[in-house]
């Protein structure tokens, strides 16, 4: 017996002040919020008035709960399976945003291949922008396969990068995952319109926000902000056609 509004911040910091002022003069008795930026410290003073969950996205040291999956922990996932096909020369396409999940994915990376052995190559990690756009991960992908030895596989922090990858290694004359393994991340439902179909990591989004929902009554019906804690639910590593082993040895 709630209404619903549904506010599109377009990622700007002063639209996100100016929806969540609504909690302070009662248009409003909570908030979900879907891409807070991690150093997002200002949402302290709305949380401590107002039920507030964050989605996907979280400040992490503030006492606000969260809804997410566990983006280290799954990225460690992908890229020990990668490890496992015998890959060596392992590149990652990040985004130039102030996400948790993208510090955390790149994190997971850089841990798992330090783990290995394998001194992480600074030109082998590059950024798409803030927005994860098809055309700035294509730019990206370009710079990664014009390196030199090339990498053997890609990894990318969203899906939508990870089909720039596989567009620009096909105009490259490269076929995927012959002579390129690409992974995503998300498990939209585009990675299984074209082939390769796309290995990823698939992400709850349902129970994701069915669980932030459940978080968000439990405060509006307590009448005070819900308890501060992490919720991880479960991921999921697709295994799909985008990877293989590396042709030879490296």
């Amino acid at each position: 017996e709630y209404s619903v509004l549904v506010c599109n911040t377009l990622g700007h910091i002063n639209s996100e002040r100016r929806f969540l002022k609504m909690l302070e003069s009662h248009q409003a008795d909570g908030a979900i919020l879907l891409g807070c930026h991690w150093d997002y410290g200002w949402l302290a003073r709305f949380a401590e008035q107002s039920p507030i969950v964050q989605c996907c996205e979280y400040v992490p040291d503030m006492a606000c709960p969260s809804v997410s999956i566990d983006n280290y922990a799954a990225t460690r996932e992908m890229a020990s399976y990668l490890r496992g096909l015998g890959h060596t020369r392992i590149a990652m396409i990040g985004a130039d945003n102030q996400y948790i999940s993208t510090r955390l994915r790149r994190q997971g990376y850089l841990d798992i291949l330090t783990e290995a052995g394998l001194e992480p190559r600074a030109e082998w990690y590059r950024l798409a922008d803030a927005d994860y756009s098809f055309a700035s991960g294509q730019r990206a992908a370009r710079a990664l396969l014009a390196e030199q030895p090339r990498p053997t596989a890609i990894f990318c922090v969203s899906d939508i990068l990870a089909l720039s990858v596989i567009s620009v290694a096909q105009e490259l004359g490269l076929s995927v995952p012959g002579d390129l393994t690409v992974t995503g991340f998300d498990d939209v439902d585009y990675t299984t319109i074209v082939h390769p179909y796309l290995t990823t990591v698939a992400q709850p989004c349902h129970d994701m926000g069915r669980r932030s929902v459940d978080l968000l009554l439990d405060g509006l019906q307590n009448g005070k902000a819900a308890p501060s804690e992490r919720t991880f639910l479960p991921h999921r590593l697709m295994e799909r056609e985008s990877a293989a082993p590396p042709k030879t040895t490296e």
